[in-house]
């Protein structure tokens, strides 16, 4: 009798032993597999945000085009730094030659008379301004004469009637919106003068544009 007891004994252990084996595979496989959903998912999540980031920047485009169709020049951005519940937040400014009160701008030939090295340009009252790389014809003499202002901000989504919505990437992050001044003002639009530089990832870069530095507005997006 105690040598069948400890025969079952033995017997039991062996299956215990092969049971935890068992288990482990089982628990590697479901490793796996969770580790395959989580890639999965996290894909599918940069996707749909992909997604949302193109059509918010499809949209405002449009309605910025359209805006122009109706008013005969596109809006001035809104402020970067007007914040929900501001009266300014999603609103246009005013991009006038002394509209924005500009600290350091010539309004005589559009040139920021400083920082021009930076990054952005110069940073004054919620836009950044940036002096173009091209020069146009603003006299109608056929000799180009001025380097345009552009103008960076957000989008104005309540003066394009957008929902708020639109004015954000898939990220969450605020869309800016680059205008080339005087396209803002219906006494300067002229799209022959438009003086954004939209360029390729190639060193050097590579205009993108069929006219370098010609670009008349441009919707973007900062990503990650």
């Amino acid at each position: 009798m105690r040598t069948k007891d400890k025969n079952r004994k033995k017997g039991q252990k062996k299956q215990s032993g092969f049971t935890l084996i068992e288990m482990a595979i089982v628990m590697i496989i479901f490793g796996v597999v969770v580790v395959a959903g989580l890639k999965l998912y996290d894909n599918y999540q940069t996707q749909q945000k992909n997604v949302a980031t193109g059509a918010s920047i499809s949209l405002s485009s449009r309605a910025i085009t359209d805006y122009r169709a109706r008013f005969g020049r596109y809006p001035c951005p809104a402020p970067l730094t007007a914040a929900r519940g501001d009266p300014d937040y999603g609103r246009e400014g005013d991009c006038n030659p002394n509209g924005l009160a500009r600290d350091g701008v010539s309004v005589g030939d559009e040139t920021p008379a400083s920082d021009l090295g930076a990054p952005w340009g110069k940073y004054a009252n919620g836009y950044y301004f940036e002096r173009s790389a091209r020069m146009v014809d603003t006299d109608g003499n056929g000799t180009p004469d001025t380097r345009p202002l552009v103008v960076r901000g957000a989008i104005p989504f309540r003066d394009l009637n957008l929902p708020e919505d639109y004015a954000y990437d898939g990220n969450d992050y605020r869309l800016d919106y680059a205008v080339t001044q005087r396209l803002a003002v219906q006494q300067t639009f002229n799209p022959q003068q438009g003086g954004i530089s939209i360029v390729d990832t190639q060193t050097p870069p590579q205009s993108l544009l069929e006219v370098a530095d010609s670009g008349l507005f441009v919707v973007l997006s900062h990503g990650d």
